[in-house]
């Protein structure tokens, strides 16, 4: 039990369909992914209220991601591989969270090729995209978990 059950690779062909390989990879980049959707979020909020949206989104990520990390290898000391085995599937098979997900990763994505079409810097508009992306896919998840129950 600890951190190193993240590392454990289970036979896909000994669970149900769609089993990842490496289901403690899937909740760390998971949680990683989280904390820095949410420290965007709330550093772009801040940024805003303070007049400086660009330095405080890129903070805001630089530390949510870090503490999305520190999170999962806390939890991790609370579960068994079973446990992690068990969140590793279930989140790689939430379709609203993979979906939030894709759309914060494709935001950061778009910002990064606008900023080699436009010839600007890329990692405020990589942040940018991130964030744009991260608060749309909250929205989209809100929404759906709100018409479905």
């Amino acid at each position: 039990m600890g951190w190193e059950d993240l590392l454990v690779r289970v036979d896909p062909k000994d669970y149900d369909e769609g089993m990842p390989s490496y289901p403690g990879i899937v909740l760390t980049v998971h949680c990683t992914l989280k904390g820095a959707q949410v420290g965007g979020i709330l550093g772009c909020v801040a940024g805003v209220v303070r007049w400086r949206p660009k330095t405080w989104t890129l903070r805001g990520l630089g530390l949510g991601a870090p503490l999305g990390i520190l999170a999962v290898v806390g939890k991790s000391q609370t579960l068994d591989a079973d446990g992690i085995i068990d969140r590793g599937y279930r989140v790689a098979h939430n379709r609203l969270q993979t979906a939030t997900d894709v759309l914060s990763v494709g935001g950061a994505a778009a910002g990064v090729l606008v900023s080699f079409l436009f010839r600007r810097p890329v990692l405020p508009l990589a942040a940018f995209g991130f964030v744009s992306g991260s608060t749309t896919g909250f929205a989209n998840f809100i929404y759906e978990k709100t018409r479905s129950d």
